[in-house]
């Protein structure tokens, strides 16, 4: 658009849904200390009224529509998005773009809704497993900005005014730094119109921002002693940032280890010897760096068994390689996953939304699907030796937890 904010048009002329994403490039990764969780906060607050709706008629008016309307804040970008039948596509594009650009942030609205983000941040808390991960991530990337908690710390979300948030939204949101997505059903000259009217108004003198590479700073080990049932475990390595050229060869790494209830831990750790109910292995890639991670959660007194067993097959793996079924197999796997996520609007929209906003480029799903098809064992282990061969970096949550990780 003449202000600078990029469209991705996707039609989808035999359906009647048609799904709408504004992805603004700012999130926990581009807060400074003193702004760490107000992405989030501005996300909740967009929500509690506008200029010409209040926070009960964005309610109504979004559940009359029998859509879907919401909004999610990531390390990356902070999106608000909905679907709705193609008739509402006016109704949708007006009230995201209110959201967006005016938003009351009324010191009273903020008042009562940071007492929900404070009982979400202690939501957060009792979730062992979110809990594991994170605290591994915050200990492997130290004080770099990708490093602290989306929501915030609790004494930080305590304090924050309304005019912290109205400086926020003027110091980073932007059209330089929006992406629009659409998918669906829906006529181009409309939608241009739409757009014009309801965005093209907006201009700010902001220029979109380069997030620069970050490294994990530490890999020791880290502990959470908490009186619960069961002892979590997470081993996270250095991988893939978001867009890189072998983010296929690491998400069909993934599958073929831990991501499929046919992968090699789940049925070795599961299956065969039965020692824990919840496993798995997924990469977490951002703008600018990434890790891959293994997750698992056993009674206490088969953790050990568990981490040996994970180690063994994670290095079984390497010495032994991948057999052509397997490989052929994992990545028919994920093939079709792609294509069925892909029939639906939302799916689509969500996908070439965050890599536009995310790398700047334009998904192509077909040049990922044959990138898919065309990765050779070799490609697959070169991969894995590269991330395997490196000490993770421990975390363990439950009783007695430092103790019990300090024997591993």
């Amino acid at each position: 658009m003449p202000n600078g904010i990029r469209v991705l048009e996707d039609s989808i002329p035999w359906i009647r849904s048609v799904s709408i994403g504004i992805f603004m490039h700012t999130g926990a990764s581009m807060e400074t200390p003193s702004e760490w969780g107000l992405s989030h906060f501005m996300e909740h607050m967009a929500f509690k009224g506008t200029q010409s709706r209040t926070a009960r008629q964005i309610a109504v008016e979004t559940d009359a529509m029998g859509g879907h309307f919401n909004a999610f804040t990531s390390r990356d970008c902070t999106c608000f998005y909905g679907s709705v039948i193609d008739d509402d596509l006016e109704k949708a594009i007006s009230i995201l773009s209110d959201l967006v650009l005016h938003a009351n942030l009324a010191q009273d609205d903020m008042d009562r809704e940071r007492t929900v983000i404070l009982d979400e941040l202690a939501m957060e808390e009792d979730d062992p497993e979110g809990s594991v991960e994170e605290m591994v991530h915050q200990k492997m990337y130290g004080d770099q900005p990708c490093a602290h908690e989306i929501l915030g710390r609790a004494d930080q979300v305590a304090a924050y005014s309304a005019e912290d948030l109205r400086t926020f939204r003027d110091t980073h949101y932007a059209p330089s730094r929006c992406v629009i997505s659409i998918s669906g059903h829906y006529d181009e000259n409309e939608l241009h119109r739409l757009l014009d009217t309801y965005l093209l108004p907006w201009n700010t003198g902001l220029e979109d921002l380069h997030v620069p590479r970050m490294d994990p700073v530490c890999f020791e080990p880290v502990y959470c002693s908490r009186e619960i049932e069961q002892m979590h475990l997470c081993l996270s390595y250095p991988a893939l940032e978001y867009g890189h050229p072998d983010i296929n060869a690491l998400t069909l790494l993934s599958s073929i280890l831990g991501g499929q209830s046919s992968s090699r831990l789940y049925l070795r750790i599961r299956e065969e010897l039965g020692l824990a109910y919840a496993l798995y292995t997924y990469g977490y890639a951002l703008e600018s760096t990434g890790t891959f991670n293994v997750y698992a959660a056993c009674s206490p007194q088969n953790i050990q068994k568990v981490y040996t067993e994970i180690r063994t097959e994670l290095t079984q793996f390497l010495q032994g390689g991948i057999s052509d079924r397997e490989l052929s197999d994992a990545k028919k796997c994920l093939r079709i996953s792609n294509l069925m996520s892909l029939e639906h609007s939302s799916s689509r929209m969500m996908s070439q939304g965050q890599t536009m906003v995310i790398t700047g480029r334009q998904l192509d799903l077909e040049k990922s699907l044959a990138r898919l098809a065309a990765i050779t064992p070799e490609q697959l282990l070169g991969l894995a030796e590269k991330i395997l061969s490196r000490e993770p970096v421990i975390g363990l949550l439950g009783p007695d937890a430092e103790n019990l990780g300090r024997r591993l």
